[in-house]
C-alpha cells in the first residue's frame, strides 16, 4: 500500500490520459509502487514535484472521484 496522495495523482492522471487530455507536468516515483508503474503512475510532492493537465478538447470536462476501501476512480466526463 502507498501513499493516498500519490493513488489520487495516479488515478486522476489515468482518467486524463483515458480522455485525451494533455499531460503538462508530471514526475514518476523514485522507487516503483505497487498500484501502477511507468507511464501510468504519477507521483506528487511539496514543495517540488506536481500533477498538471490542460483541457485541449473544444468541450468542458467534469471530473468525478470515487474514494472506497477498493480504492479511488476518476472519471472524466467529456460534456456537450
Amino acid at each position: 500500500m502507498g501513499g493516498g496522495v500519490c493513488r489520487l495523482s495516479t488515478a486522476l492522471h489515468q482518467a486524463v490520459m483515458q480522455a485525451g487530455l494533455e499531460v503538462v507536468e508530471r514526475y514518476n516515483h523514485s522507487i516503483p509502487v505497487s498500484y501502477a508503474s511507468g507511464e501510468y503512475e504519477a507521483a506528487v510532492s511539496w514543495p517540488a514535484g506536481d500533477y498538471r493537465f490542460k483541457n485541449t478538447l473544444d468541450r468542458p470536462v467534469q471530473i468525478d472521484t470515487i474514494a472506497s476501501r477498493d480504492g479511488i476512480e476518476v472519471i472524466i466526463w467529456i460534456l456537450a
